[in-house]
């Protein structure tokens, strides 16, 4: 067993909270941890909060996500895939 996990990755969740919208929350183990790198749809974002309002597209949205230290070391992506299907 790994005492220290998996170090510079980003685990994250998704849920629902409005119509075409989820909220992501993310967490990662990455000592010197200065940001999440956030590309959702091809749209690269930097953020420092743990929570990220993803608004889909109508069809096939991409988002992808990694951990950046201080020192702009980049941790491995992690990623989800979601066919938005809007109400007619």
């Amino acid at each position: 067993s790994d005492m220290y996990g998996r170090l510079f990755t980003v685990d994250f969740s998704a849920e629902t909270v409005a119509e075409g919208v989820l909220s992501i929350d993310m967490v990662t183990d990455s000592p010197g941890f200065k940001s999440f790198e956030i590309i959702a749809n091809g749209n690269k974002i930097q953020s420092s909060q743990s929570t990220y309002l993803w608004k889909l597209m109508p069809g096939k949205n991409s988002l992808e996500v990694r951990s950046v230290d201080v020192l702009g070391n980049r941790g491995a992506a992690s990623n989800i895939a979601v066919d938005y299907l809007t109400k007619k």
